[in-house]
């Protein structure tokens, strides 16, 4: 790996939307679209000759972070005015100013015309102060209140922690640390896509973002979006809670980091798991609460690996929309009559509750900078968004078939649908993006998808093909090729099989099972580990062997009966032949048969069919919401929503585009 800068190609990777941003054209722009730069510097209370910034990051055109000094003694200090707002008078310690185009331009390098505003917070515990400049125009929110909140409370809760010190409890020198996490992680972690740009490019921007962390000697951080829920289709998954997968996962992502702190460098890793459950849930059948249970059993789930085995510190951090827009002192005042009138698009029959959904308009609010560039992109020929969009389309149409308000549609109707929520998802992803990147600007970027790694994202198999290989079939235990954006294999749309004859695990669909089954080649029951998480194991069948499920034909009939089968045997305790005990689990069999009789239910989403805006339970948040927002119990029953999708019709060219 060298330092030099590599030669940049030309892809549609990016790590945001920014680049290309329209302020000339009096038109209104989100919240995102306005910022120009985050950036903290030290609390002083004398003025200076000169004020260098702990950390910066420009966006979009502006150069205030890299010409900090220059902008903030000779533009912002002389000229700038201050003001005040509804938040400045909650919080004393939120300063807003106020910056003329012409002084602005020089360093924002938009119209002389677009006036600037400045943000800065001192939080209580912090020696520094967390400042933001946006442009002063034109908001998409009627209600201008809604971007003063956004602003304040992104300040309050962005990972801005800027650090002015190294860590002196560390006694090492800050050297070419930056290089061996970058060689560690492509060994180990990295997703290796047939285009790959790491050698290129990917490995320089890896590396140089590191730096963050390294020269400082502090635990680097790193950011995943990942684990939303299992897959409302139990074709693919073996049900509604983490099961071994997310066990291999987990043990996957807290070995790499141990790894790096105990060979490569000292002060550590930490990996963020950034659930994007709710950003997603009505889209795909799941319901607001199933998305809150499935986290807090993943957490659950962490913790018994972490007491077994005995670390003292967490190698795993958990976030979600609710953490972000619910936490903080600016968390508490926000009001949802900010966007009222303001409606998201619902096509299953999911059940929503009023948090999750204001948590979505927030988001979409403040950091939608799509302004029909989707639309565009997917009707120009061959354009990587065109196909992703067609993946997207392909991929929602295998699952939402088996909704019940979907299901009974026509074929054509189902692809409706499946096109409209693939243009809706593909939205909210790029809006997410936005929000990450806003929360966590400095966090290294991992993703499950399979980026081309040239940077700033970066693709990772958080279940090693080594532990666990991809199949497709048990007929050809062969590894299918996974080159598209949407395919690196995840917990959440596979289970675990295991091949008792072999004793290897494999990962894929459910239906692997069944299909093994009926083939009258294979015996299979469902088994759970020590932390009864639940996979499949599969033997082979003997010549005469008889076996119950013979006669039966359906995919879902064999896997309902093989988990009816789990249930019964766990409900009265006899679970001597259905608990698998993996070579990595050191723990006896005898421990492991003292269970309690826990009933699993079957998967709310799919059983139901009504989308409901349910009143939440304050223990799905880290605050009362009721305090926060008002509940409302309004109900879109099926009829009603039937109506609507026989009346949907794709935008023009929509069809064309499917084909």
């Amino acid at each position: 790996m060298t330092e030099e800068v590599p030669k940049v190609t030309e892809f549609c990777e990016k790590i945001s939307n920014d680049y290309d941003i329209k302020h000339d054209l009096g038109g209104k722009l989100s919240s995102y679209e306005k910022i120009l730069c985050l950036y903290t510097i030290p609390f002083q209370t004398s003025c200076n000759d000169e004020i260098k910034p702990l950390s910066y990051v420009d966006k979009q055109t502006s150069t205030i972070g890299k010409e900090f000094n220059d902008f903030y003694i000779n533009s912002f200090q002389r000229y700038a005015v201050p003001i005040e707002n509804k938040f400045s008078k909650f919080e004393p310690a939120l300063k807003i100013y106020t910056l003329n185009g012409d002084k602005a331009t020089p360093f924002t390098h938009l119209d002389p015309d677009i006036d600037i505003i400045v943000l800065e917070l001192k939080k209580p515990n912090e020696n520094q102060i967390r400042g933001m400049v946006c442009t002063v125009e034109d908001d998409n929110v009627e209600d201008h209140d809604f971007f003063d909140w956004f602003c304040y409370h992104l300040l309050e809760v962005s990972k801005l922690n800027a650090h002015d010190s190294v860590n002196k409890e560390l006694d090492i020198i800050p050297n070419k640390y930056h290089l061996q996490i970058a060689n560690f992680f492509n060994e180990n972690l990295k997703n290796i896509h047939k285009d790959d740009m790491w050698d290129e490019e990917g490995s320089f921007h890896f590396a140089n973002k590191l730096k963050y962390f390294t020269k400082r000697l502090l635990p680097v951080q790193a950011i995943l979006p990942a684990f939303p829920c299992k897959s409302t289709n139990l074709q693919k998954v073996a049900g509604d809670k983490p099961d071994r997968g997310e066990v291999l996962a987990l043990r996957t992502l807290i070995q790499f980091c141990k790894e790096i702190k105990a060979h490569v460098y000292p002060p550590g890793f930490k990996i963020w798991i950034v659930s994007d459950g709710h950003v997603f849930s009505d889209c795909i059948g799941a319901d607001d609460n199933i998305i809150d249970e499935y986290g807090k059993q993943l957490r659950e789930l962490y913790e018994s690996i972490k007491e077994e085995n005995q670390d003292e510190e967490d190698y795993i951090g958990f976030f979600g929309l609710k953490e972000v827009f619910y936490s903080e002192n600016s968390g508490e005042i926000f009001d949802i009559n900010w966007l009222q009138g303001m409606k998201l698009p619902h096509y299953t029959n999911s059940q929503i509750d009023l948090f999750s959904e204001t948590c979505r308009k927030i988001m979409m609010a403040a950091c939608d900078s799509d302004n029909g560039r989707l639309r565009q992109q997917v009707n120009i020929p061959d354009h990587p968004r065109l196909l992703l969009y067609r993946g997207f389309t392909r991929f929602m149409e295998e699952d939402i078939c088996r909704l019940e308000v979907i299901k009974e549609l026509s074929r054509k109707q189902q692809k409706k649908v499946a096109a409209k929520i693939a243009f809706e998802m593909i939205k909210r992803n790029d809006a997410y993006s936005n929000l990450v990147d806003l929360v966590f600007p400095h966090h290294m970027r991992f993703s499950i998808h399979a980026h081309i790694n040239s940077g700033p994202k970066y693709g990772i198999k958080i279940v090693p093909s080594e532990i666990c290989k991809s199949i497709k079939s048990m007929n050809e235990l062969i590894s299918p090729d996974f080159e598209d954006f949407l395919h690196i294999p995840t917990p959440w749309h596979n289970c675990v099989i295991r091949y008792a004859d072999q004793k290897k695990l494999f990962f894929g669909r459910s239906s692997i099972v069944s299909e093994a089954v009926m083939s009258k080649a294979y015996i299979a029951k469902m088994v759970e580990d020590k932390y009864e998480s639940i996979l499949y194991e599969i033997r082979d069948r003997g010549i005469y062997e008889k076996c119950e499920y013979d006669d039966v034909c359906g995919v879902d009939e064999i896997l309902s009966g093989l988990r009816a089968e789990y249930l019964k045997k766990k409900a009265i305790g006899d679970m001597k032949e259905y608990v698998y005990i993996s070579d990595m689990d050191a723990e006896s069999v005898e421990n492991l048969l003292d269970v309690e009789d826990v009933t699993m239910t079957s998967r709310s989403s799919i059983e139901k069919s009504a989308t409901v805006i349910l009143e939440a339970e304050g223990n799905h948040s880290l605050k009362n919401m009721q305090s926060i927002t008002p509940y409302t119990n309004d109900i879109i029953d099926d009829v009603d929503l039937k109506t609507q999708i026989h009346k949907m019709s794709l935008e023009e060219g929509e069809n064309k585009l499917l084909e």
